[in-house]
């Protein structure tokens, strides 16, 4: 049963090199236009926060020899908090072992392809996934609680559509022959991003979109690309750069009907 929308969510899913960053901004920018001060705009990124707690979870297993840079690095709250999860550090304790035994120079591992693809980090990729899962429904809870009129939260995040059903969910597309001019004409792009062509642009897209599909389809048993996951689809294909600032007043409109739609509903059983 849908429970009464206190405030405004809002969920950004999307395909690879679909433009939710740049989409990110222009709601920020948009919101900042119609009244709302920049502290009561909550941008939530699920993958950043992954990437920050990964490298964290990295430097535990780089210095598993080194009790003085264990303890230092112990000292940070994430850590502690993670750590008084049985489970993980159980496979984290499982993830060193193995590391050592096949004689993997940890230091070697940096890259984020490299975290996302090495099978003897699977496990605590996992568990980092599940934590973060756990937390993100911990705040679409909190946030729920009480009515914030003046304030709005952004979650940039795949699964957010499920873990806050009362966020106001958005996904984005795109065509693979536009991500993948987007990808090799972008030069503020990392190395990663870096292509010869615009054909190889296009198949390490594609392969990163099905492998995206795939995981969390083994995962979670979920189709990221099922259209009755989210309120609103939208085709970045055909939208420029400086286009996207119309998107994001779409979805702030939208948003709002949706929200004050449901809760009439709710309130008129």
């Amino acid at each position: 049963m849908k429970t009464k929308i206190r405030n405004k969510i809002i969920a950004i899913s999307g395909e690879p090199v679909s433009g939710k960053g740049t989409l990110v901004k222009n709601l920020i920018i948009k919101l900042k236009e119609t009244g709302y001060n920049e502290e009561n705009i909550h941008v939530i990124s699920t993958g950043r926060i992954f990437r920050d707690l990964f490298a964290k979870i990295m430097e535990l297993i780089k210095n598993s020899d080194n009790n003085e840079k264990l303890q230092e690095i112990g000292e940070d709250a994430q850590i502690r908090d993670i750590l008084k999860n049985k489970e993980f550090r159980e496979s984290l304790t499982k993830t060193i072992k193995q590391i050592k035994k096949e004689q993997i120079d940890p230091q070697s591992i940096d890259k984020i392809s490299e975290l996302n693809n090495s099978e003897i980090l699977s496990e605590i990729r996992g568990k980092v996934d599940l934590l973060i899962d756990s937390e993100t429904k911990r705040m679409g809870q909190e946030i729920n609680k009480i009515e914030r009129p003046n304030e709005i939260w952004i979650f940039d995040s795949r699964m957010a559509f499920s873990t806050i059903p009362e966020a106001f969910s958005v996904r984005l597309t795109i065509s693979s022959k536009e991500a993948a001019k987007r990808l090799f004409y972008d030069s503020s792009r990392g190395e990663e991003d870096r292509y010869e062509s615009l054909e190889e642009a296009e198949r390490a897209r594609e392969d990163r979109r099905i492998g995206e599909i795939k995981r969390y389809k083994e995962k979670y048993g979920v189709d990221l690309e099922n259209p009755n996951n989210y309120n609103l689809l939208i085709d970045t294909s055909n939208v420029k750069f400086e286009e996207m600032k119309d998107v994001a007043d779409k979805i702030i409109k939208e948003e709002e009907i949706y929200r004050n739609k449901l809760n009439k509903e709710i309130e008129n059983r």
